[in-house]
C-alpha cells in the first residue's frame, strides 16, 4: 500500500484554517489504498484512502505527538 508523508507546518493562526484534532489516530478510514502518515511521528493520519479524495487546505493535528500536518 502506497504511503505518503504529510507536510508539518506551524499552528496556523486562530480562525484561518480548519484543523481537524480527533483524539485518536488515525483521523479518517477509507476503502482506497493509500495511507498518509505524520510527518512528525509518522502515525497513520488517514487511512486507506482513495486517490480521488480531495482534502485539500485542511489541517490535521496529529493526536500522538501534535504536530499540524497538510497534504
Amino acid at each position: 500500500m502506497p504511503t505518503f508523508t504529510m507536510r508539518v507546518i506551524p499552528e496556523p493562526a486562530p480562525n484561518t484554517r480548519a484543523v481537524l484534532m480527533p483524539e485518536k489516530a488515525p483521523i479518517m478510514k477509507g476503502t482506497g489504498d493509500t495511507n498518509h502518515v505524520c510527518g512528525g511521528c509518522r502515525a497513520v493520519l488517514l487511512e486507506s484512502l482513495s486517490p480521488e479524495i480531495q482534502l485539500v487546505g485542511l489541517v490535521y493535528r496529529c493526536p500522538q505527538c501534535g504536530a499540524h500536518n497538510e497534504l
